[in-house]
Parts: structure tokens; C-alpha cells; sequence
């Protein structure tokens, strides 16, 4: 695969209205309200590949912003975008594009291949431009930053419901919470009842998802619970093995999943948790 640059990959003006639009990301994370309802689960398609958030349908494009707790001052952003379908080893993929975190390179950009499937999605191939190189989960070095091959993610609530079904969380109340809930969330004054789901760890990181009734993610909580691992957006004094315990100092929220304990570290938004009309996506 030829490098390319991203004015390239991108529509004609379409790169510097998300450049813009990246620009424009509050500098401060948002008034945040979270409030469990009684109410009947949302059961939305799932258009969103993990930890990504941008639609999987011609021009989903979603544009996110990280904040650091208990600071909340904006750390990272970056944007995605579907730039059409393409045949990867024999298999039709939605070609998507991720930039603009400030941390990057002005043209390191990365190039996921999801593949189009009724009853899943899954990751097929990931292309990063400071490498210009085509990896597949088929190779060696395959690695864990690039998702587990093994793990196709499938679209309905049903699939969560069931990785998460023996697993316990608890607050720092010590009440018990069900892995999968009903909550308005309200950030910046806009309310969108979601679906909450409480993502087991991976690598010492666990995560709440809060999803929308169009499958939209609005919010996304991670938490550290490994000592050795101090992530790359836990900044500064954090950035020490000790990185758990300087989230704990802080006072950051607490989390407990099955008898371990993790801390809030950051807040994840998307535009269409601001209202923001997503570009190129048609809303």
C-alpha cells in the first residue's frame, strides 16, 4: 500500500471542517449528570466499532474528545471517518479513517478495515501511516492495541449481555450495580436516555459505555486498575507506575470488578453527546 496523506484520503474541504471542528471542542469537560431510570432497555443496532465510535455506514464520521479526571480539562481528540467500502482478502470492509490527536504527527493517521456483515462486525485489517504497512490479525505481531481478532463485535444488546453476564461490579457505596442499565445522561445541558454497559477489563482498563437509542455512543468512562500500567493519557505526576494509586489520591470515582479495584481516569465524548450535527454524517 502507497502512502498516502490525509488531504488525500479525505473529501475536498472535508478535512479542515473536522480540523475546525476538533479545534472547537470545549477546553473544559462539559457539566456532566448521569441519573438511572426505570425504564425498558434499549435494544439499538450496533453501527459502532469498539472503542472507535464512528457509525459504520457510508460517511460515519464522528468527532471525540478525552478529558482527565478529576481535572477535566480536554487531553486528546481526534475524529473518524467511513471512507467507503473495499475488498480485503476476499471480504467487503468499510474503510475508516482515525486522526487529530494533538500528541500525533501532523499526517500520522491510522486505517481500519471492518468488515460488513449481517450478523457481526470485526476488524479485518488496520494500515498505520508512520509504518506504511497493511497488518491482519492473521500476523504475528498482531498486537493487543489493535483489538483481539478473536473478538467480532456483534450488533444488539444481546451480545453484551452475555460477555458480562457472570461478572460483579460495585460502587463505592458498596452497592451493587447491574452491568447493563437504563440512564439519562445530560452533558451540557442535553439529555439522551442510553443504554449503560460495564465492559470487563482488558489489560487492567474497564470501561462503561453509554449508548444512545440510535447506537450512538454519547459517553465513554474508562477506569485503571493496574498498578504496573500508567496508560498514555494519564498525564504528568500520574504518569508513574504508581498510577493507580496517584488516581486514587485524586479522589477519582471508584469502581470495584470482582474484588479488584479501578479508578476513574477519563471521560470519553462524542459530538453527539454535545448535539452536535456529526459532518459528512447526515446527523
Amino acid at each position: 500500500m502507497l502512502k498516502r496523506t490525509l488531504q488525500e484520503l479525505m473529501p475536498p474541504g472535508e478535512l479542515s471542517g473536522l480540523l475546525g471542528r476538533l479545534q472547537a471542542f470545549p477546553k473544559t469537560m462539559p457539566d456532566l449528570s448521569i441519573v438511572e431510570v426505570d425504564a425498558p432497555l434499549p435494544d439499538p443496532d450496533y453501527l459502532e466499532p469498539h472503542w472507535f465510535f464512528t457509525p459504520l455506514r457510508p460517511s460515519g464520521t464522528v468527532v471525540t474528545g478525552w478529558y482527565d479526571y478529576p481535572e477535566r480539562g480536554l487531553s486528546d481528540y481526534g475524529f473518524g471517518r467511513v471512507l467507503g467500502e473495499v475488498e480485503m482478502n476476499g471480504r467487503k470492509c468499510y474503510e475508516l479513517v482515525g486522526a487529530g490527536s494533538p500528541s500525533d504527527e501532523p499526517e500520522t493517521y491510522r486505517l481500519f478495515y471492518w468488515s460488513i456483515l449481517p450478523e457481526e462486525v470485526y476488524l479485518a485489517a488496520i494500515y498505520r501511516s508512520e509504518e506504511d504497512r497493511l497488518r491482519f490479525p492473521t500476523d504475528a505481531d498482531w498486537t493487543w492495541s489493535e483489538l483481539p481478532p478473536s473478538w467480532p463485535r456483534h450488533p444488539g444488546r444481546a451480545n453484551l449481555l452475555r460477555r458480562i453476564a457472570d461478572e460483579e461490579f460495585v460502587d463505592e457505596e458498596k452497592r451493587s450495580l447491574a452491568p447493563v442499565g437504563v440512564y439519562d445522561v445530560t452533558i451540557g445541558g442535553k439529555t439522551q436516555r442510553c443504554l449503560r454497559v460495564i465492559d470487563p477489563p482488558d489489560r487492567g482498563a474497564l470501561a462503561e459505555a453509554y449508548v444512545n437509542a440510535d447506537g450512538r455512543t454519547v459517553l465513554w468512562r474508562r477506569y485503571n486498575g493496574a498498578p504496573e500500567w500508567s496508560g498514555s493519557r494519564v498525564r504528568g505526576p500520574h504518569q508513574t507506575p504508581g498510577a493507580v494509586e496517584r488516581l486514587r489520591e485524586l479522589g477519582n470515582h471508584r469502581l470495584v470488578y470482582n474484588g479488584l479495584e479501578f479508578y476513574h481516569w477519563y471521560d470519553c465524548v462524542t459530538d453527539v453527546a454535545l448535539g452536535e450535527k456529526a459532518v459528512g454524517d447526515g446527523g
